[in-house]
C-alpha cells in the first residue's frame, strides 16, 4: 500500500520508474502544408505574392502550382507571383516559369528592385527590369 492507503504493486511502480528513466526521443516537428483552399475565404484578392522558393513542406514551386490550379478552377485572374531565392540560375528560372511564377528576385532583396516590382504591379505592366537580381518571366 502507498501512503494514501491505495494498493500498488511492485510491478506498477517498477514500470513507472522505467518509463521515467527512458530518454525521450525527439519528435519531428509536423510540417504544415499551405492551405490553398483558404484563398476562397480572402475578402480582398492579393495584388502580389512574394514566394520563398525553399520552404518546408511544399516548395515555393509546388505552392505556386497549387495557387495556379486554384485560380483556374475558380476562374480567378492570376496574381503575380515572384519567386524569392538566394540564387537563381537559368535552370531555377525555367523551373519557376514552368511552375507558374511571374518572375524572380534574389535575396537579400534590394529595396529599389522591390519598389520597381510594386510599381509594375500597380501600373499593371512589367518594366524592363531584368538583370541578375530580378526579372519577369
Amino acid at each position: 500500500m502507498d501512503v494514501d492507503g491505495n494498493a500498488s504493486t511492485t510491478t506498477d511502480s517498477h514500470a513507472a520508474q522505467q518509463q521515467q528513466q527512458q530518454p525521450q526521443q525527439p519528435q519531428e516537428p509536423a510540417v504544415k502544408r499551405p492551405r490553398v483552399d483558404m484563398l476562397s475565404d480572402v475578402p480582398v484578392p492579393f495584388d502580389l505574392v512574394l514566394m520563398d522558393v525553399q520552404m518546408p513542406g511544399w516548395s515555393g514551386l509546388e505552392t505556386t502550382q497549387h495557387i495556379r490550379a486554384f485560380e483556374r478552377d475558380h476562374q480567378l485572374p492570376p496574381v503575380p507571383i515572384i519567386g524569392v531565392s538566394g540564387a537563381v540560375d537559368a535552370r531555377d528560372q525555367a523551373a519557376g516559369r514552368e511552375s507558374g511564377m511571374s518572375g524572380f528576385v534574389i535575396k537579400p532583396i534590394d529595396v529599389r528592385i522591390l519598389r520597381s516590382i510594386l510599381s509594375d504591379v500597380v501600373r499593371g505592366q512589367r518594366s524592363s527590369v531584368g538583370n541578375d537580381r530580378m526579372g519577369w518571366f
